[in-house]
């Protein structure tokens, strides 16, 4: 089942699914699923990722959203938890969510340019008496490559591309028309072996359940019994221009991680209490009762784009902190793992600093489940 939310003239599908621990197949049937949803603004870009490269700087670029930390690779649950601040509405999620950055490319300048994040949703689909809360520090990745992660683009309203060079790769997740709203979204995996708060590939722990669908939530398998939030992931470029666009890391399909900022027995309660309408979430339907909203949260309310970003903290000063390569209006994008200068690494912590062919990700899909699936390699280079 799903509803459909309008934003900005977007359609959002939002379907319902939810989960926890080990119930009958039927009791987890009867048992209705509810949803709520967060908004945000960037953070940043920066080339760290704290799940995959806690001592230097990652293999590509990545545009963080929510809670208002270092964004230094080596990022704990604790500094989430201190941190002040957040590109997020929800004070109680001190989470972090971030993707490879998107770059709009000029074939004829041969120029990369940072291209601008409208707004993205974070929608947390969960089943009252079923659902367990993300363990403190919990942490996930979740790959576009997979089927089962829904990874897609909606062009909406769409028109010829304007640009003075339209070129773009053939068959690209990226449109080559121009769009008043791109809305991309992709989904983590639900389903935790319930003993490691990550693995060494961020993805091994947690699993896609294998007969799970785009409107199905499905069963968890056996080494992965335990039914956590279903995270759906959307973020947004308005006035999308088409042509050229690509991930920072020379891919044309998303993934994403998830570093989970939350209290557990704080979001435990959330998913215990919370109970939005049946069957639909509804726009309005945010757990405002328990959660801490910023500001008064309604889908129709013409100021909610001057109040999301009047609650923006100061932004983050990473070349002085982290990194002070050059990231955007670029002829190259930084990239390789451990490779560059992490400003304030102690010794041999930074990574060599000669440059390394960019990894690129294999092309086409699998149907496979998240932890059966190819690895990446030894380095897990999301």
């Amino acid at each position: 089942m799903y509803c459909c939310r309008m934003l900005l003239g977007a359609c959002i599908i939002i379907f319902l699914s939810g989960g926890m621990a080990a119930p009958t197949r039927l009791a987890r049937q009867e048992v209705e699923p509810h949803t709520f949803r967060m908004d945000y603004l960037p953070l940043a870009h920066v080339r760290t990722d704290p799940v995959l490269f806690p001592t230097c700087l990652a293999s590509h670029v990545h545009t963080f959203y929510g809670v208002n930390a270092s964004l230094r690779p080596e990022t704990s649950y604790d500094d989430l938890r201190k941190a002040k601040g957040n590109s997020g509405n929800a004070e109680d999620n001190k989470s972090l969510y971030w993707h490879p950055t998107i770059y709009k490319y000029d074939p004829d300048s041969q120029t990369y340019t940072i291209a601008d994040i409208g707004l993205t949703s974070a929608y947390y689909t969960f089943r009252r008496g079923i659902t367990r809360a993300f363990p403190d520090g919990f942490q996930m990745i979740t790959d576009g490559f997979n089927a089962k992660a829904r990874a897609r683009a909606e062009c909406v309203e769409p028109s010829p591309c304007a640009r003075s060079n339209c070129n773009a790769p053939s068959h690209a997740f990226f449109p080559e028309t121009a769009c008043v709203e791109l809305e991309m979204e992709i989904s983590f995996p639900h389903c935790w072996d319930g003993e490691n708060n990550t693995s060494s590939n961020g993805k091994d722990h947690v699993v896609h359940a294998p007969n799970g669908g785009e409107d199905v939530l499905g069963d968890c398998p056996s080494s992965h019994p335990i039914e956590l939030p279903k995270v759906e992931f959307f973020f947004r470029i308005f006035n999308y221009e088409g042509g050229a666009y690509v991930f920072s890391d020379n891919s044309q399909m998303p993934h994403a991680d998830y570093f989970s900022g939350w209290n557990a027995t704080f979001l435990q309660e959330v998913l215990d209490n919370c109970e939005p309408p049946q069957n639909n979430p509804g726009p309005d339907a945010f757990c405002e009762d328990i959660i801490n909203f910023r500001f008064n949260i309604f889908n129709a309310d013409p100021n909610f784009f001057s109040k999301l970003r009047a609650i923006q903290p100061e932004p983050l000063d990473t070349s002085s902190t982290i990194t002070s390569e050059v990231i955007n209006n670029t002829k190259s994008i930084p990239s390789g793992v451990c490779t560059g200068t992490l400003i304030g690494a102690t010794q041999g912590t930074a990574g060599p600093t000669k440059p390394t062919t960019p990894w690129v990700r294999p092309t086409g899909d699998s149907d496979e489940e998240e932890g059966e699936e190819g690895e990446e390699g030894e380095e897990g280079e999301e």
